[in-house]
Protein backbone atom coordinates (compact mmCIF):
# COMPACT_ATOMS: atom_id res chain seq x y z
CA UNK A 1 0.00 0.00 0.00
CA UNK A 2 1.65 3.20 -1.20
CA UNK A 3 0.54 5.47 1.65
CA UNK A 4 0.99 3.00 4.51
CA UNK A 5 3.71 5.12 6.16
CA UNK A 6 2.40 8.53 5.15
CA UNK A 7 -1.30 8.60 6.04
CA UNK A 8 -3.63 7.39 8.74
CA UNK A 9 -5.31 4.07 8.03
CA UNK A 10 -7.85 1.92 9.82
CA UNK A 11 -6.57 -1.53 10.71
CA UNK A 12 -9.17 -4.07 11.70
CA UNK A 13 -9.60 -7.68 12.76
CA UNK A 14 -12.78 -9.64 12.22
CA UNK A 15 -12.46 -12.30 14.91
CA UNK A 16 -15.01 -15.09 15.24
CA UNK A 17 -14.90 -18.63 16.58
CA UNK A 18 -14.28 -19.82 12.99
CA UNK A 19 -11.76 -17.33 11.55
CA UNK A 20 -9.61 -14.23 11.96
CA UNK A 21 -9.53 -11.77 9.06
CA UNK A 22 -7.22 -8.75 9.08
CA UNK A 23 -8.07 -5.74 6.92
CA UNK A 24 -6.91 -2.23 6.12
CA UNK A 25 -9.40 0.66 5.82
CA UNK A 26 -12.48 -1.39 4.84
CA UNK A 27 -13.76 -4.86 5.66
CA UNK A 28 -13.63 -5.64 1.93
CA UNK A 29 -9.85 -5.14 1.90
CA UNK A 30 -8.83 -8.38 3.67
CA UNK A 31 -5.04 -8.75 3.83
CA UNK A 32 -4.73 -11.92 5.93
CA UNK A 33 -7.23 -14.70 6.55
CA UNK A 34 -6.78 -17.46 9.12
CA UNK A 35 -9.35 -20.25 9.31
CA UNK A 36 -9.79 -22.31 12.45
CA UNK A 37 -8.59 -25.89 11.78
CA UNK A 38 -11.34 -28.52 11.73
CA UNK A 39 -9.53 -30.28 14.57
CA UNK A 40 -8.31 -27.43 16.75
CA UNK A 41 -6.36 -27.25 20.00
CA UNK A 42 -4.42 -24.60 21.91
CA UNK A 43 -1.34 -25.21 19.74
CA UNK A 44 -2.94 -24.68 16.33
CA UNK A 45 -5.73 -22.26 17.37
CA UNK A 46 -4.90 -20.35 20.58
CA UNK A 47 -7.43 -17.62 19.75
CA UNK A 48 -10.23 -18.93 21.95
CA UNK A 49 -8.58 -17.43 25.04
CA UNK A 50 -8.61 -13.77 26.14
CA UNK A 51 -6.05 -11.57 24.36
CA UNK A 52 -4.64 -8.09 24.99
CA UNK A 53 -3.43 -5.39 22.63
CA UNK A 54 0.23 -4.42 22.70
CA UNK A 55 1.02 -1.49 20.45
CA UNK A 56 4.68 -0.55 20.20
CA UNK A 57 7.43 0.61 17.89
CA UNK A 58 10.12 -1.94 18.68
CA UNK A 59 13.53 -1.44 17.09
CA UNK A 60 16.28 -4.02 17.08
CA UNK A 61 16.08 -7.30 18.93
CA UNK A 62 16.74 -10.69 17.42
CA UNK A 63 14.86 -10.08 14.19
CA UNK A 64 15.13 -6.54 12.84
CA UNK A 65 18.27 -5.64 14.76
CA UNK A 66 20.23 -8.75 13.91
CA UNK A 67 22.37 -6.81 11.44
CA UNK A 68 22.28 -3.58 13.42
CA UNK A 69 19.95 -0.60 13.33
CA UNK A 70 20.39 2.32 10.95
CA UNK A 71 20.47 5.33 13.30
CA UNK A 72 19.43 7.68 10.48
CA UNK A 73 15.82 6.51 10.97
CA UNK A 74 15.66 8.34 14.32
CA UNK A 75 13.77 10.09 15.67
CA UNK A 76 10.82 7.89 14.70
CA UNK A 77 7.17 8.46 15.55
CA UNK A 78 4.22 6.12 15.77
CA UNK A 79 0.97 8.06 15.87
CA UNK A 80 -2.20 6.27 16.97
CA UNK A 81 -5.38 8.28 16.73
CA UNK A 82 -7.58 5.79 18.57
CA UNK A 83 -8.14 2.13 19.39
CA UNK A 84 -11.65 0.71 19.46
CA UNK A 85 -13.00 -2.75 20.19
CA UNK A 86 -16.47 -3.83 19.14
CA UNK A 87 -18.25 -7.01 20.08
CA UNK A 88 -21.23 -8.51 18.25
Amino acid sequence: METIEEEFHTYGVLWTDKYMKFYIDTEDNIQLNFLKPSISNSDNWPFSKPFYFLINIAVGGNWGGLKGVDDTIFPAVMEVDYVRVYQK
